[in-house]
Order: structure tokens, then sequence, then C-alpha cells
């Protein structure tokens, strides 16, 4: 059995902001160091792979426009059949737990890990305001939070000059979790859980498998959760071009049998340049989904910046109302793939100082261009 107490990721939906802008390796995410080491397509799709992280087990992510306000799906009894796809409502979210598969990018082995951790509230900061919706997907941005003065360091903008106490992890007790190859038994530090489940056994389950997690409690009174064994998903690397008035057809591979699974969509277009709208998808896994084309025409008049990103993610997700909140279990496998945006020229260099230029993967302007700083309007797009 694995004993684990080691404080070394972040929960998910813990977003980091980016550094200050420079040209050629942003340090975009400190609490995920690996990315930061990073250039070219290994630093794309890794990049990807982490905002796909950050919403699974968010129900944002699980399920755009709203859970199922937390009722448990069925799998802590443990039953074999099929297990229910109930992600916490957003405005109920405290938290929750994620076995992510990370797959194989620019010849990196895949692997797999666990983390997460509950929250003493639900973090405002961290909510989706809908923008648009057309059948199962949606247009959203970032939560509209305005507070003057700035709140205390120990709080938080939860609104129009509304500050909160700053919701922080909270202990609640051992977790351990059954139905992988080898159980796990994971203790917190600063409230946090994370557990590397290594290469050596990938996928560290079956595909179909009994999942339960358990948490011993305290403050919070014990509870149970359950996932499913699933299939790697399997997105081949393909054109996907994103044009104004243009719907974007997608296809993977469907699980070679029934899963308890769903396949969530983030098409993100401008998170290099600071633009948090986005389209989010909650569609079956059979294989193909639609991007609409009047929600692609309102997320590229919202902005665009370099390295846009389409990411997909197979997951079966469990929940619990806890106290005030809600709790979730997502199982996923999630894949990012580099997308084309229409008008859009990605950089990460200038032609005239190729010496910066990483060397795996250059993308130099043209000369007479200039690759704009990330994290500004346009970030890492080639512009005069």
């Amino acid at each position: 059995m694995i004993h684990l107490n080691r404080p070394e990721r972040l929960h998910p939906d813990e977003a980091p902001q980016p550094n200050p802008p420079i040209l050629r390796r942003a340090v975009l995410f400190p609490e995920f160091p690996w990315a930061n080491r990073m250039s070219g397509p290994r630093l794309v799709l890794r990049v990807g792979l982490i905002v796909s992280l950050w919403g699974l087990g968010c129900s944002e992510g699980a399920s755009t426009g709203g859970g199922k306000g937390g009722a448990s799906g069925g799998g802590a009894g443990g039953n074999s059949g099929t297990l229910a796809y109930t992600p916490c409502a957003p405005a109920m979210r405290l938290g929750g737990f994620s076995i992510s598969l990370v797959s194989s990018v620019a010849g990196a082995a895949p692997y797999s890990s666990f983390g997460g951790g509950v929250k003493t509230g639900v973090d405002p900061r961290y909510g989706r305001d809908e923008v648009a919706k057309d059948g199962s997907c949606h247009l959203t941005t970032g939560p509209s939070l305005t507070c003057t003065p700035t709140c205390p360091d120990s709080q938080v903008c939860a609104g129009q000059n509304t500050c909160i106490d700053e919701p922080a992890y909270q202990d609640v007790g051992t977790v351990t979790v059954t139905g992988l190859l080898m159980p796990l038994s994971v203790m917190p530090a600063g409230g946090q859980y994370y557990a590397d489940l290594g290469k050596a056994v990938y996928p560290p389950f079956a595909s179909g498998a009994v999942i339960q997690l358990s948490a011993s409690g305290s403050p919070l009174p014990a509870f149970t959760l359950a996932g499913r064994g699933i299939t790697p998903l399997d997105f081949p690397a393909a054109s996907l071009p994103v044009v104004r008035n243009q719907a974007l057809t997608i296809h993977w591979t469907a699980p070679p049998s029934a899963e308890s699974t769903q396949i969530f969509v983030r098409l993100d277009i401008a998170h290099h340049g600071g633009g948090t709208a986005r389209v989010e998808c909650n569609v079956p896994d059979n294989g193909t989904m639609t991007i609409p084309a009047g929600l692609i025409t309102q997320l590229v008049d919202r902005g665009t910046a370099g390295f846009p990103t389409l990411s997909l993610t197979r997951q079966t997700v469990d929940s619990k109302l806890i106290g005030a909140g809600c709790v979730d279990m997502v199982v996923a496998s999630p894949v990012a793939r580099e997308v084309e945006v229409a008008g859009s020229t990605t950089c990460n260099c200038d032609a005239d100082h190729m010496a910066e230029c990483p060397t795996d993967d250059a993308r130099p302007c043209p000369t007479g261009q200039t690759c704009r700083p990330v994290g500004t309007p346009n970030g890492l797009t080639c512009g005069s």
C-alpha cells in the first residue's frame, strides 16, 4: 500500500496566475515546475493538460450549466454497474479529488496521479459566467468580481465590493482509494492531498473497475465517493481549424465497451493573452461532436492569443453533499491539442532575435514583426 504525505501540487481548480510576461519561456505555472522547464509543443500541450486538470472535479468543467446539486451517483455502495454522472453544482462545490491519466506528449511516458482537497467554503474566483449556450455547449467567461478598495490579504473578492474570508483547504482525515491495482492511502499536507501513481503501471486500474474513495473525516464527517476505471482517451492529432462562422467537428476513439463516461470539451484560444472566455461542452462518449458555428464566432470575437488549445477529457464524476457544500471525485483522461485560429500567428520569439528562440520548437515572427508578450492582448502572436 502506498502511504504519502506530499504537498507537491495544488488541487486542479486552484488556478495560478501568470507571472510578468516574457517571450521565450514564461513561468506560467509556479505550482507545476515541470511545465516551466518546457518550451515548444511539450509546453503548449502540457499547459493545455493543466487547464483541463483545473476543470476536473469543478462542476463548471464537469457540467457547465449546472450540476446535480451533489446527490451521490450511488457508487459508494460498491455497485459494479453504471455509475451516474453527478458533478457538484458550481454554487455548492467545496472541492474534490481526481485520478488523472496524463497522456504521452512529445515522446514522454504517460503517467497517472491522484490529487485534491476540500475547502472551508465555495471559492468565488473559480466560478464561471455563462454568456451563450447552444445545445450541450456553453460560452463562459471568468466571474466579474470587483472590490474597491482591494480586499485584505486574508480575504478575496466575492462580488461588487464584497470581501469574504478566503476559503482554505481543510483536513478530511486519511483518504484511501480502493479498486486501483495497488491500494492507496494519503495523508493531508496543508489540507491538500497528492500521490504520484507513477509510470510503471498505466493506467493504474482495469477498465470498468469499481473505484471507491473513503475519507475518514475530521472535522468534516466521513464520506465516500465512487468512480470507474476508464480507457485512456485516444484523441488523434489532426488539423483543427478555428474559423469565424464555421462549426468545428471533433473526432476521438470511443471506448471499446459501455463505460460510465462522458467527454468534457474545452476550447481556449485566448489564455496566453489574459482572456477568460472559452467554450465548454459536455457530450456523450461516442466518438464525435461538433462545436456550433455561432459559439465559435462569439469566442473568436472576444479575442485570441498564441498557442490556442482544444482539450478533451474522458471522465466519470460522482459527488456527495457534505455539510453546507458538495464534494466530488473525477476519474479522468485529458488530452490537449493545439488548434489553428484563422488570422492569428502563434510565436515565441522574433526573427530579429533568434538567439532567444527555444531550440526544440522555434516559432519566430517574420522580420519587421514582434511577438506580443504573454499576458497582454493577443499575447504570443505576431504583430506590427
